[in-house]
C-alpha cells in the first residue's frame, strides 16, 4: 500500500513511523526493507535509499540488484536524466544496480544505444565515459 503525502501527510507520516519501526528490528527479513523502502520512495527518496541500503548490509545474500537499479530509476528519471549519482555507483560497486539503469533508460531515450553499451561496458568491469555529458557539475542526458 502506497500513501501520497500531498493527499494524506498525517497517514503517510504514521506509516513512515511503522516501516521505520520494522526495518530497525532486528532481524527483518529482507521483505520488509524492501516493502519500507518502496512506500517511502513516494514522500521520501533518500529515506528509501537508506532502507534499501540498510537492507542490502543486513541480508547480504540476498540479490539486491532489481530493487536498487528500479530504485535508482524513478529517482533519477525527469526532463533530464543525471548521471551523477549512476557514476558514483559504479565508483562504490554498485555496476549491476546501475547497468539495469542504463538499461532501462536506454528503451527511451535517444541515445539508447549508447546508454546500453555503457550497461555493457560496466557489466565488463569498464567505467565508461560519461565526461562529455558533464553539465554544470552534473552528468546529465536529455531524453
Amino acid at each position: 500500500m502506497y500513501i501520497d503525502p500531498a493527499w494524506d501527510r498525517a497517514g503517510y507520516e504514521q506509516g513512515k513511523k511503522l516501516w521505520l519501526a520494522h526495518v530497525k528490528k532486528p532481524g527483518a527479513e529482507a521483505a520488509i526493507y524492501r516493502n519500507a523502502a518502496r512506500f517511502l520512495e513516494v514522500g521520501d527518496k533518500p529515506l528509501a535509499d537508506q532502507a534499501l541500503l540498510a537492507g542490502q548490509k543486513a541480508r547480504p545474500n540476498e540479490d539486491w540488484s532489481m530493487e536498487l537499479s528500479e530504485h535508482y530509476t524513478r529517482v533519477l528519471l525527469g526532463s533530464t536524466i543525471d548521471m551523477t549519482l549512476a557514476r558514483q555507483l559504479v565508483d562504490w560497486g554498485e555496476r549491476e544496480a546501475v547497468a539495469r539503469f542504463l538499461d532501462q533508460c536506454a528503451r527511451f531515450n535517444h541515445r539508447g544505444k549508447e546508454l546500453a553499451e555503457w550497461a555493457a561496458q560496466i557489466r565488463k568491469g569498464i567505467n565508461p565515459d560519461i565526461a562529455p555529458y558533464r553539465q554544470s557539475g552534473h552528468y546529465a542526458l536529455q531524453p
